[in-house]
């Protein structure tokens, strides 16, 4: 019973840092795309790489606490960005999401998911 009882506590931490997490990332990208509403927005309404460099501006600051998924949402950006052809602007992100995943994984995990 107390190896159930381990494995229940352990699985609900995990359950309970997978769903801060999911509530981090909903919330950094919902704050991205406030800027667009015109209740909000003064002047005219920013471009998607207006959005996108604002995200970048921020990303640090309010996902200090969240390595990884700052590194999620580094990936994010980058993947955008060159969808954008604003390739110098990827690269930074591709590079601190890299650096960020080995960190914390090793460098045999870090090429996952990024470039």
């Amino acid at each position: 019973m107390l190896v159930a009882l381990a494995v229940s506590i352990t699985q609900t931490a995990a359950a309970r840092l997978q769903a801060e997490r999911a509530a981090a990332a909903q919330a950094y990208l919902t704050s991205l795309f406030e800027q667009i509403d015109p209740e909000r927005a003064a002047g005219a309404a920013p471009t998607v790489r207006d959005l996108l460099e604002s995200g970048s501006e921020r990303l640090d600051r309010e996902l200090a606490q969240q390595p990884e998924l700052r590194a999620e949402m580094q990936t994010l950006l980058a993947k955008v960005f060159d969808q954008l052809s604003l390739h110098d602007q990827a690269e930074p992100h591709w590079r601190g999401a890299l650096e960020t995943r080995q960190a914390l994984f090793g460098p045999g995990d870090a090429a996952q998911g990024v470039r």
